[in-house]
């Protein structure tokens, strides 16, 4: 896009490198590099030692009782610099 310059282009001129965006996804293409999205679980839940102190952790947690429960009033806030 002409005027609507990416990230990627400003970083590289920043630091001096020369090149353009479409020279380094063809780089990333070339060399089989993607651009992940981060998974929503964590792959270390499926190692049976973690799911083992996960449920050993959630047994000793035990039911609460909700009448224990103790509630503290939120403090005041103070008002923002902005305001009239």
């Amino acid at each position: 896009m002409i005027g609507f310059p990416s990230p990627l282009a400003s970083a590289m001129r920043k630091q001096r490198i020369p090149g353009s965006r479409s020279a380094v996804w063809r780089f990333f293409e070339r060399h089989n590099v993607t651009v992940k999205k981060k998974s929503l679980r964590a792959t270390e839940q499926d190692r049976e030692d973690v799911a083992k102190a996960r449920r050993r952790w959630m047994r000793k947690q035990g039911l609460f009782d909700p009448a224990h429960l103790v509630c503290y009033p939120m403090r005041p806030q103070p008002a923002p610099i902005w305001s009239d």
